[in-house]
């Protein structure tokens, strides 16, 4: 199994109210791991920022940017939101640079179950990505679609602990895969939260991830 590191991950995070009075957040970039949390019913919220990934397992060494990773999620109701996300992606080798717009997805997240002592709270993720980008100029783009479990324990009132499992399939032809990852986050501020977490991709060629990051919150209403 590959591991790959994942840093200086950060996230400006904008509401805007379409219908909400509620002022109260939560995040889902920029991490690879996805909270439970659901956004207001009638709030639009985007969310956006950067990450660098130093890919050792590459001969040479990869030096891959997301440029602007944005999630735009419009609550629907107090349990489900609609979900819109791309990127925009830079990679850097030794001998060229590649950029390229990201899939587009569009799914939905649904809450299934408040949290209660040791239970956690459980939410279902669901996306489905349309080829309309190009990552590599040799990958093939094919539809994918993302299917996760998400679970996510309070620790205390600044403290959490998230991990999700779920199925993967990528949007290059590469198949299946199985997705398991853990986060665990804290909330410095009403606006600033910080998290460090692990995720691991398992098919024939596993890879493993460890992340760090933050996600700020710049306005709470444009």
């Amino acid at each position: 199994m590959s591991i790959r590191y994942l840093v200086v991950l950060f996230a400006v995070i904008t509401s805007l109210p379409v219908m909400s009075q509620d002022d109260s957040f939560t995040a889902d970039r920029p991490g690879a791991t996805t909270g439970t949390g659901i956004v207001a019913k009638g709030r639009l919220q985007w969310e956006t920022g950067v990450a660098y990934e130093r890919d050792r397992t590459a001969e040479p060494a990869e030096h891959n940017y997301t440029l602007n990773t944005s999630l735009w999620r419009l609550g629907l109701s107090e349990r489900i939101e609609l979900r819109v996300q791309t990127d925009v992606f830079l990679t850097h080798r030794s001998q060229s640079d590649n950029t390229c717009w990201g899939s587009l997805g569009v799914g939905t997240k649904m809450r299934i179950f408040e949290g209660h002592g040791l239970l956690p709270t459980m939410a279902l993720l669901g996306n489905v990505s349309f080829p309309c980008g190009k990552k590599y100029e040799t990958a093939h783009r094919d539809f994918g679609f993302q299917l996760h479990a998400l679970f996510e324990n309070t620790i205390s009132k600044r403290w959490g602990l998230g991990y999700e499992v779920g199925l993967d399939r990528s949007d290059d032809g590469s198949g299946c895969s199985m997705f398991l990852g853990a986060c665990l986050s804290f909330q410095a501020t009403d606006r600033l939260g910080l998290f460090a977490e692990q995720y691991n991709s398992l098919d024939d060629d596993s890879s493993s991830w460890l992340a760090t990051g933050m996600s700020y919150q710049l306005a709470q209403r444009l």
